[in-house]
């Protein structure tokens, strides 16, 4: 069963929409509190109720991201990163995301296919 919550998306004004990807690591869009210093990279990080091997702090356009490497206790979560030049860009995509997301649960679950929109004769 593939289950949407386990795909988060995450969208950033960057770029072009060519780079939008499916990363096998977490992405935050959140900043990093830095309590001591300045590091962006830590070892054995706690991340919410989880730990990860390697976290660490990018700069992606005008903000920043916080990615994660092996994860623990995060079982089958992935990240696709959006990316486009505008919101509008953003926004679209995400959908149309979403939109892909939804047919892939669909094939799995009843593992047959329709070609030409549905429009099948009987």
């Amino acid at each position: 069963m593939v289950d949407l919550r386990d795909v988060k998306i995450v969208k950033k004004l960057v770029r072009t929409v060519d780079d939008t990807e499916l990363m096998k690591d977490l992405l935050f869009d959140k900043k990093v509190r830095h309590a001591f210093g300045r590091h962006t990279r830590m070892e054995n990080a706690k991340i919410n109720l989880s730990y990860a091997d390697l976290a660490e702090e990018l700069s992606l356009g005008d903000g920043k991201i916080l990615k994660t490497s092996s994860t623990k206790y995060m079982g089958k979560i992935k990240t696709v990163l959006v990316c486009g030049s505008n919101f509008l860009v953003l926004e679209e995509g995400e959908r149309s995301m979403h939109d892909a997301l939804c047919v892939v649960r669909c094939l799995v679950a009843k593992r047959f296919f329709v070609a030409l929109c549905g429009e099948s004769e009987l």
